[in-house]
């Protein structure tokens, strides 16, 4: 009977034991203290000292994570704090630790470690930081608001206790305390001490996810609010590089410029003459002028092979169904007998783009197809400015190489700007990288640079300008005896230069006959009457037409201009 009694009570002890064992809850993560030390500053600056105990047990943790809230919920309305990272030591050596951080809208992001060397085991680490404009305040009275634990701990904190020491001048008793822990119903949970020099709010245990908040009063007048130009610092701080980058994309173009954008350097003064450089033709001189190659330009090197007679134009005037019309022009390809000078490259593929292999073409049979050869006379006018001698580069390649880093910064810019919505830190230089994108897409205007030879070049267009506005009808008959195609011969250079109705205006009763390569629509009428002013007005009027329907392209095609 003893041997069945012992038997079953060594079963039984068994089954307590491995029930026992089995009930016994893991070892896990755990904090052990959490300690903080606050100290305020009279200028609302608030230095924060977190001494943390953390038992990692057997997990082998790369590290953790400290959620810094940089936000106070008060009185209905959310006030920020500007959060400065000190540094994190290990140890009572206060070995150096690696840490990064990370700003958000509302919390700072501490993560303590190394990816690829584990913890385990106890860990004791101090966290210091600042908090700028650290105290509010609320009615006047300095206060401070401090949420010592935060809510994210995924861990318990066996022990959390914050040692509050006031600005100079205050005693701990000056101060109205208050803390709670959760929320502001668990003030209970808190115990809170005074001592000579701080004041001690202690919690124990803080649970997963509680947040351990400290609030505290201090006397008005104590702690002086920071001034216009210490928040201007404060901004800058932060914002520095929404004001460098652009200061220093700025300071590196001008830079750029004046070695390679700026026009050389010609001390002589403009010199009136009544000729323009007839060695360049009106695209180029138009081109030089205002570093652009526009349409104008382009249609003007229809007007100059006219004159050089290569072709000629005639007005035909067309009507519809119901008696109204306007008019259209016939291209006439022709011998030029008297013009020495070789055809430049982009003339004899203008020609080549009007006329193809016909000799007649009607203007409105241009529609939808001379667009496409735009860009690339465009260019040949570019090319041939700076392979004569005028540019350093060609212009328009110069403009895209800034246009594309503008574009190319921009996108960076913006990419920053929209991942700053999860860190604060990029934002500053998402907004300095859009700025200097559109500093540097503005350089880009001034960047192409006139030689030597061409600035002799502009001084001499701009010297023919002056002529224009200043020249006198005996000089205009001067010219007409000794030169009678001057009008028609130069022409083109005045519309490039804005100066054709100056031009038309001084050869007003001069001339009464119009230039033999433009014929207009009723010229051979009984009553027609020849006028300078109105041969360019009707020309105008045509150059305009020209320019629509040279550019016009079928819908939904992609712009060639």
């Amino acid at each position: 009977m003893s041997y069945r009694f012992a038997k079953n009570a060594m079963v039984s002890l068994l089954v307590s034991i491995t029930g026992l064992l089995v009930c016994l809850p893991a070892r896990a993560e755990v904090i052990r203290y959490f300690d903080t030390s606050i100290v305020v500053q009279k200028d609302s600056t608030i230095y924060v000292t977190e001494s943390i105990s953390y038992d990692f047990d057997n997990s082998k943790r790369n590290g953790f994570t400290r959620n810094i809230p940089t936000t106070i919920q008060r009185s209905g309305g959310t006030y920020s704090v500007d959060f400065r990272f000190l540094g994190v030591t290990e140890g009572g050596d206060d070995r150096p630790v690696k840490a990064r951080v990370v700003k958000h809208d509302d919390a700072a992001i501490v993560t303590i470690g190394e990816p690829h060397v584990p913890m385990t085991g106890k860990h004791v680490f101090k966290i210091r930081y600042a908090l700028r404009n650290g105290v509010n305040y609320f009615e006047g009275t300095p206060e401070l608001v401090f949420n010592a634990t935060g809510g994210e701990w995924p861990v318990p904190i066996e022990r959390a206790r914050v040692l509050l020491y006031p600005p100079a001048g205050v005693m701990p008793s000056q101060m109205t305390r208050s803390a709670y822990l959760g929320d502001p119903s668990g003030k209970d949970k808190v115990n809170i001490r005074l001592q000579n020099s701080f004041a001690q709010f202690t919690a124990a245990p803080v649970n997963p996810g509680q947040n351990f908040v400290v609030i505290a009063d201090f006397p008005t007048g104590s702690i002086a609010p920071p001034s216009i130009f210490r928040q201007m610092l404060y901004w800058l701080d932060d914002w520095w590089p929404a004001l460098f980058v652009p200061a220093f994309t700025g300071a590196a173009l001008y830079v750029l410029w004046w070695h390679f954008g700026r026009d050389a350097a010609n001390p002589e003064e403009i010199v009136v003459a009544w000729d323009p450089p007839t060695e360049m033709s009106p695209a180029e001189v138009g081109t030089l002028y205002d570093e652009r190659c526009d349409m104008q330009d382009i249609i003007a090197t229809l007007i100059d092979l006219a004159a050089r007679g290569h072709l000629k134009i005639r007005e035909v005037a067309k009507r519809n169904a119901m008696g109204f019309g306007n008019f259209d022009y016939l291209f006439i390809k022709t011998e030029a007998a008297g013009d020495d000078a070789p055809l430049r490259k982009y003339e004899k593929d203008f020609l080549s783009a009007i006329f193809g292999t016909r000799d007649e073409i009607l203007l409105s049979d241009l529609k939808n197809s001379f667009a496409s050869r735009i860009p690339a006379i465009r260019d040949e006018i570019y090319d041939a400015l700076a392979q004569e001698g005028y540019f350093l580069q060609n212009p328009e390649v110069v403009r895209k190489q800034y246009r594309t880093m503008a574009v190319f910064f921009s996108l960076i810019g913006m990419i920053l700007i929209l991942a700053s919505s999860g860190n604060a830190v990029l934002a500053p230089f998402g907004i300095g990288l859009f700025v200097s994108a559109a500093l540097i897409g503005t350089f880009a205007f001034a960047m192409p640079a006139r030689t030597q030879k061409g600035i002799v070049a502009l001084r001499r267009s701009l010297g023919f300008a002056i002529f224009l506005n200043d020249v006198e009808g005996r000089h205009v008959e001067a010219l007409v005896a000794s030169d009678p195609t001057v009008f028609g011969r130069l022409l083109p250079y005045t519309m490039v230069l804005g100066a054709a109705d100056k031009w038309a205006e001084d050869f007003l009763g001069v001339l009464h006959e119009p230039p033999d390569w433009f014929e207009p629509n009723n010229a051979a009428s009984a009553d027609y009457k020849f006028s300078p002013i109105q041969f360019v007005e009707d020309l105008g009027a045509g150059m305009r037409t020209m320019e629509l329907t040279m550019v016009s392209e079928p819908y939904g095609a992609s712009p060639h201009f």
